[in-house]
């Protein structure tokens, strides 16, 4: 029996664990996290390490996974973790889906999409869950539901959300910009964050982001995460469809398949090996809009 160390608590991680516990090859001996305030803490009751007590555990494997791989192989290295110790596990593995996860974010995908309805708000189903529809997969395998607005409507959204009696048991909140910027102004809202209340240990929350577009000199930019966006000529958003998922009609880009190329790359139907932030093909830094 390995015995393995799963780096980070984050919504991979958490995944990969769910996959592994079970599996008798494997010992999970705990969880690392860069920030050595968490040291001593606990998920499922297994123990939380910091990077710098590596050097006194006997582990055979770390596991690293999800979208900031790279990052984390960084770190590792730097702590003088040889190579062979870092088991990279496969982005087509990695998967959030249960029969209830999945039963939930249908009925609350139709009360979304009713409100969306009824405000005449025009949107459109963007990121990992387009890319999931057109792959033929159930929304409850990718780690959150990604909606972008294409006009300004977020705080009306979430005022009608919050009144929404099927929804109480959710918390709901809205992410506000920070600071200043040319796409945002310091208080302004820049989404509403939708998740279900659930036992991270067993299942993963259903999370669902309804995020605003900016348009600036004919592009339109989404912020993804750590001060970059995502750019598309304007026009590519603007012109919609309808596509079919479980009875459900939601409405996507138009053209969505160049729009998938552009970020997925020409590949894109096919599910990689591994994925990591650098893997984008239109995320652009602030600096440089």
């Amino acid at each position: 029996m390995k015995k393995i160390l799963i780096a980070t608590t984050g919504i991979s991680a958490r995944a990969i664990y769910r996959q592994l516990k079970e599996n008798k090859d494997y010992e999970i001996i705990g969880f690392l996290e860069k920030n050595e305030e968490l040291e001593g803490n606990l998920f499922d009751n297994k123990k939380i390490f910091s990077y710098n007590s590596l050097k006194n555990i006997d582990f055979d494997k770390i596991v690293i996974g999800g979208v900031h791989i790279d990052e984390i192989k960084n770190d590792l290295i730097d702590y003088q973790i040889n190579e062979k110790y870092i088991w990279s596990y496969p982005e087509s593995k990695i998967s959030y889906f249960s029969q209830q996860r999945s039963k939930d974010i249908k009925h609350t995908l139709k009360i979304l999409i009713s409100v969306f309805d009824k405000l005449n708000i025009n949107y459109i189903l963007f990121g990992s869950s387009l890319l999931s529809v057109f792959r033929n997969k159930d929304l409850s395998t990718v780690s959150d539901i990604d909606f972008i607005v294409l006009e300004s409507k977020l705080e009306l959204i979430y005022k009608h959300l919050i009144n929404i009696e099927e929804l109480k048991e959710y918390n709901i909140h809205k992410v506000i910009c920070e600071d200043d910027y040319i796409l945002n102004k310091k208080g302004e809202i820049q989404a509403i964050a939708i998740q279900s209340k659930r036992n991270k240990e067993d299942d993963e929350p259903i999370i669902i982001e309804i995020e605003r577009s900016d348009v600036y000199k004919g592009k339109t930019y989404i912020a993804y995460m750590e001060g970059d966006y995502f750019c598309y000529e304007e026009e590519l958003l603007q012109k919609t469809r309808f596509i079919d998922y479980d009875n459900l009609k939601i409405k996507i880009p138009y053209n969505a398949e160049f729009l998938l190329e552009k970020t997925y790359g020409k590949n894109w139907i096919e599910i990689p090996k591994k994925w990591s932030k650098k893997d984008y093909g239109n995320l652009v830094n602030k600096k440089d809009i």
